[in-house]
C-alpha cells in the first residue's frame, strides 16, 4: 500500500466543536512498493524569484471554490506577498472530455475568479486552474476521458485565453488498469500511459499558445517509490514544470505498519509523518528527487486534521466513534471551544516522529460525553516540513486548501519566515565619503521582507580584486580602519541572504538574495613643514628631556623620533605617535652629543618621503649634549642635634644639591676607633644609628654623596662630631599606698628617681621567713601593685632599684644606678 491524496470531491462530515465541513478520507490505493536511489542534487541558482515580493520557494497552495471569495478565509484572507501559485479548485471533465458546467463552473465564470486573478497577479503570484477527471470508480469513464483528452485540452485553452491565468494543474486521481476502448480508433492503453498522453499533449497546446505556461501535476506520496503505478513520474518529468506530491493521509496507509503495526482497527496518527513511519514526508521527497531533481517537486502539506472519541487519551488510540476531518483554523479554536471540561485538555506531540514534532491533542468533550483526540499540524509541525523543503532543495510546498487557513496569521509568519528571500538592500556609510585615511567608517546594512537576515560584507580595492571582509551574520555592520590603506576609490558591496534562504543569485558558496553596493573615496593630507624643540636646552645624565615636533598644514599630525647616540647609529626611539612630545630618559646613556630627527606624517598619509616602511611628510632636526651629573654641595645633620644620651636613637640625614638622582653612603668614625662604613650607597637619605651599648663619648660622622652616574668614589661629602653622654640615677625614694595593710588589700608600692632624664624601676620583694623575689622587671612604670589575698601576715620588705638606659654599667636584671628599700607590715 502506498499512500494517495485525499479524494477531492467526497461528503462532507461534521466537526462537533463545530468546525468547517471537510471531505472524508479513502484509502490508498494498492500498489507494489519499490525503494528508490537517493542522490545528492545541485543547488538550485534561478536568476528570479518566484513572485514580486522575493519568495525563494514555490509556495503552491489549492483554493477551493465554495469559499473563494469569502472574506474570513477566501482569497481576500490570503497574503499573496506569500504565494507563488495558487490553483483554482476545480474544473471537471466528464467521461467525453467536456468539461462539466457545475457549481465549481459558476464560481469560475463570476467575478470571484477575475478578482482572485487581478489580486494574485498584482503580486506576481501565478494563477492555475485544476482539472479533475472522472471519479466514483467508474474506470471507463476515466479511461474514455483519457482518451477525449483534446476536448478536455480544447476547451480548458479557449478559458485560459480568455480569463488570463496562467497554466494547468492536473489532478487525474486513479489505479494503473488497462483501458479497453469501445471506439475502435483508440488503441489499448493503460491509465498510466494515457496520463502520460495527457501531460504531453497539454504541454504541447500550452506552449503553442505562449511557452513558459505553468503545467504541474498533483501525484501520491509514494508514486516515486515504483513506476507500475498511475503516475510514471520519470515519463511525466518530460512534461510538467513540477510534481505537487500529495503527502497526507498518510495516516491512513500507515495503518498496521510499525509504529501502528498493533492496531486492530484505525489508530489516530500524523497525516503526514517527517520520519519514522512507513510512508513519510522525507523518503517520500528523497524518492521523487532521485527521479526528477529536486527543483520540480512541492511538497504538499495539510492544513487539516483528524478527530474521533477515542476510550482515553493516548499516543495512538483506537477510534471508537468517525473520523471526521476538520480546518487548520477550527483546530486551532478546539482549545476554546466551550464543550471542552476545563482542565483535561493536552497538548502533546508524537514520540514516534521526535524530528517532525507532529502535534496531537486531547480532551474530554462534555457534548460528545467522550474524549477526543485529534492530530493536525501546527506551525511547529509545519515549520519542520518547511525546513526539509530547504534542507533538500525542493522547489516548494504546497497546501490543500488556503481556505482551511484563511487569514492566520501565524501560518503566514511561518512561510514568510522560512521561504521570503531579502530585498531591496541598501548600506550606508557612516562617515560618508570621501574621508582622510585613518577614519573609522562603519558600513550598516539593511533589508526587506525577510524575517532572518544575514549580511555578508565584500571590498574591492583599488587596482585590487574583490574579497569577504566580514562573512554571513547577523551582524549589520562592518567596521572598516582605514589607517594604512593606499589612498584611492574602495567600492564595497553588502549582501543579504535569509537564514533559510540558499541564495537565488551568485555562485555556491558566494550566494545572496539581493546586494547593494557603493564607492568610498580615501584621501590624503600630508604634513607641508616640520619643527622641533627641546626642553631644557642642557641636561645630565638622568635628567628627563622632552623633545617637542610640531607639523603644519595637515590636521592630525603624527610623530615618529630618531636618535644618533654619540659612536653610534640611527634608531627609531618612539614610533610614530599622535603625541607630540617625547619624554626621553637619558638614564644609563653615555655623555656627549646627541642628534635627533623628529619625523612627521599625517594620519592619513603614507609618506612623501623616504622608503617604506621609513616614511614621513617632513621632518626636523634637534642637536643636544648630555652632560656628566655632579652632586656640588653636600650637607648633614643629625637629630638629636650635637649630642645625646647614649640609648637614645638617632637619625643622620643628608641632602645633596646639583645632582638629578643622588646616592648617599654613611660613615663613622667611634672615640679611639677607626672610621667604618654603616651603610653603603643608596638613595636613602636618612640613617637610624642605634645607640645602646656604645661607649660614652666623641664620634664622628662623614656622609658621602654621588649622583647614580656620576664615576666618582664621591661628589661631595658633609662630617660632623657627635657626642655620647650618660646621666645615672643618683637618687631613689621609694614608699608604699598605704602604709600598713590587712591581707586582701591591694598595696602600690611607688619608686621616684633623681639625677637622670629616663629611669627605668625594678620591684623586689622579701617575704617573712623567705628570700628575695623579683616581682617586676626593669620597665618605665614606676609603680607596682602587690596584691595580698593570698600572702601570710608579718612584716615584708620591699627594695625598688633605678637605672637609667644611659648609665655605663651593665645592663642586667641586678645592676642598679641607686635603690631604695622599706618593710611593710601585712596583718
Amino acid at each position: 500500500m502506498f499512500p494517495r491524496a485525499a479524494a477531492r470531491a467526497l461528503c462532507l462530515l461534521p466537526f462537533v466543536i463545530p468546525l468547517i465541513p471537510l471531505q472524508t478520507v479513502q484509502a490508498a490505493a494498492s500498489v507494489q512498493a519499490k525503494p528508490a536511489p537517493v542522490v545528492a542534487q545541485p543547488v538550485r541558482a534561478s536568476s528570479t524569484s518566484y513572485n514580486t515580493f522575493g519568495l525563494t520557494r514555490d509556495v503552491f497552495g489549492y483554493a477551493t471554490s465554495g469559499s473563494l471569495g469569502d472574506p474570513s478565509v477566501g482569497y481576500p484572507s490570503w497574503n499573496f506577498d506569500l504565494l507563488a501559485t495558487v490553483s483554482f479548485f476545480a474544473i471537471h471533465a466528464q467521461y467525453n472530455g467536456v468539461l462539466i458546467a457545475d457549481s465549481n463552473w459558476t464560481v469560475f465564470q463570476s467575478s470571484t475568479f477575475s478578482g482572485l486573478v487581478s489580486t494574485a497577479h498584482a503580486h506576481g503570484t501565478k494563477v492555475v486552474v485544476t482539472l479533475v477527471g472522472p471519479g466514483g470508480g467508474a474506470l471507463i469513464d476515466q479511461c474514455n476521458a483519457l482518451y477525449n483528452d483534446d476536448t478536455t485540452i480544447g476547451q480548458i485553452m479557449t478559458q485560459l485565453k480568455a480569463k488570463g491565468f496562467d497554466g494547468i494543474n492536473i489532478d487525474y486521481e486513479g489505479q494503473n488498469a488497462m483501458c479497453n476502448p469501445t471506439n475502435p480508433g483508440y488503441p489499448p492503453m493503460t491509465t498510466q500511459a494515457l496520463m502520460v498522453k495527457l501531460a504531453k499533449d497539454m504541454r504541447a497546446a500550452l506552449d503553442a499558445y505562449t511557452p513558459g505556461l505553468y503545467l504541474s501535476i498533483a501525484s501520491y506520496s509514494g508514486s516515486a517509490s515504483a513506476n507500475d503505478g498511475f503516475f510514471n513520474i520519470p515519463q511525466l518529468n518530460q512534461y510538467v514544470d513540477s510534481f505537487f506530491v500529495m503527502a497526507y493521509d498518510m495516516d491512513y496507509a500507515n495503518q498496521g505498519a510499525p509504529p501502528l503495526a498493533g492496531c486492530s482497527s484505525f489508530c489516530m496518527a500524523p497525516i503526514s509523518p517527517l520520519t519514522n513511519y512507513q510512508w513519510n514526508d522525507s523518503t517520500s521527497m528523497a524518492q521523487y528527487s532521485s527521479l526528477v531533481g529536486p527543483g520540480k517537486v512541492i511538497l504538499g502539506q495539510p492544513y487539516y486534521g483528524r478527530v474521533s472519541c477515542v476510550a482515553s487519551p493516548a499516543p495512538h488510540a483506537r477510534a471508537t466513534s468517525s473520523v471526521v476531518a476538520a480546518t487548520y483554523l477550527n483546530m486551532a479554536a478546539a482549545i476554546s471551544s466551550s464543550d471542552v471540561r476545563p482542565g483535561s485538555y493536552s497538548i502533546n506531540r508524537d514520540s514516534d516522529d521526535p524530528s517532525g514534532l507532529d502535534r496531537w491533542d486531547a480532551w474530554w468533550d462534555n457534548a460528545l460525553g467522550c474524549y477526543r483526540e485529534m492530530y493536525w499540524s501546527d506551525v511547529t509541525t509545519l515549520s519542520n516540513r518547511y525546513d526539509l523543503v530547504n534542507q533538500d532543495n525542493l522547489r516548494g510546498v504546497g497546501f490543500w486548501t488556503l481556505n482551511y487557513g484563511g487569514g492566520a496569521s501565524e501560518l503566514w509568519n511561518a512561510i514568510q519566515s522560512h521561504f521570503v528571500a531579502c530585498m531591496g538592500t541598501t548600506v550606508s556609510p557612516s562617515p560618508a565619503p570621501p574621508q582622510l585615511m585613518s577614519t573609522q567608517v562603519q558600513f550598516t546594512a539593511a533589508t526587506t521582507a525577510c524575517v532572518n537576515p544575514r549580511y555578508e560584507f565584500w571590498m574591492l580595492p583599488p587596482n585590487g580584486t574583490w574579497r569577504v571582509v566580514q562573512s554571513y551574520s547577523t551582524n549589520a555592520t562592518y567596521n572598516w580602519n582605514t589607517a594604512g590603506l593606499a589612498p584611492g576609490t574602495y567600492r564595497f558591496s553588502a549582501w543579504a541572504r535569509d537564514m533559510n534562504s540558499r541564495g537565488p543569485f551568485g555562485s555556491a558558496p558566494y550566494t545572496y538574495d539581493s546586494f547593494s553596493a557603493m564607492d568610498f573615496q580615501v584621501t590624503t593630507q600630508p604634513c607641508t613643514a616640520m619643527s622641533a624643540s627641546a626642553a631644557p636646552p642642557t641636561a645630565v645624565i638622568g635628567n628627563t628631556v622632552t623633545i617637542t615636533g610640531a607639523a603644519t598644514g595637515c590636521p592630525t599630525p603624527a610623530y615618529q623620533v630618531w636618535m644618533l647616540p654619540p659612536g653610534g647609529s640611527w634608531s627609531i626611539v618612539r614610533s610614530y605617535s599622535t603625541n607630540a612630545d617625547f619624554a626621553w630618559n637619558t638614564s644609563g646613556w653615555p655623555a656627549g652629543n646627541y642628534r635627533f630627527s623628529i619625523w612627521a606624517r599625517d594620519t592619513s598619509s603614507l609618506g612623501t618621503g623616504g622608503t617604506a616602511p621609513y616614511t614621513y611628510d617632513t621632518f626636523a632636526p634637534v642637536t643636544y649634549t648630555l652632560g656628566l651629573p655632579n652632586c656640588s654641595t653636600m650637607n648633614a645633620t643629625a637629630n638629636p642635634a650635637t649630642s645625646a644620651n647614649r640609648g637614645t636613637a638617632v637619625s643622620v640625614t643628608a641632602a645633596a644639591t646639583g645632582c638629578p638622582r643622588p646616592l648617599y653612603e654613611f660613615w663613622l668614625l667611634p672615640p679611639g676607633g677607626s672610621w667604618t662604613l654603616m651603610r653603603g650607597y643608596s638613595a636613602n637619605t636618612t640613617l637610624n644609628w642605634n645607640t645602646s651599648g656604645l661607649a660614652v663619648g666623641a664620634y664622628r660622622f662623614s656622609v658621602w654623596a654621588k649622583d647614580a652616574a656620576s664615576p666618582n668614589s664621591y661628589d661631595s661629602f658633609s662630617a660632623f662630631q657627635y657626642s655620647l653622654t650618660a646621666a645615672p640615677c643618683t637618687g631613689l625614694g621609694a614608699s608604699s599606698t598605704p602604709t600598713t595593710a590587712v591581707r586582701g588589700t591591694t598595696v602600690t608600692v611607688t619608686g621616684a628617681a633623681t639625677g637622670c632624664p629616663s629611669p627605668l624601676y625594678e620591684f623586689w620583694m622579701l617575704a617573712p621567713g623567705g628570700s628575695w623575689t623579683l616581682v617586676q622587671g626593669y620597665s618605665s612604670n614606676a609603680s607596682f601593685t602587690w596584691n595580698s589575698t593570698n600572702h601570710v601576715a608579718g612584716t615584708y620588705r620591699f627594695s625598688v632599684w633605678a637605672r637609667d638606659p644611659s648609665s655605663t654599667v651593665a645592663a642586667s636584671p641586678y645592676t642598679y644606678d641607686a635603690f631604695s628599700a622599706f618593710d611593710f607590715a601585712l596583718t
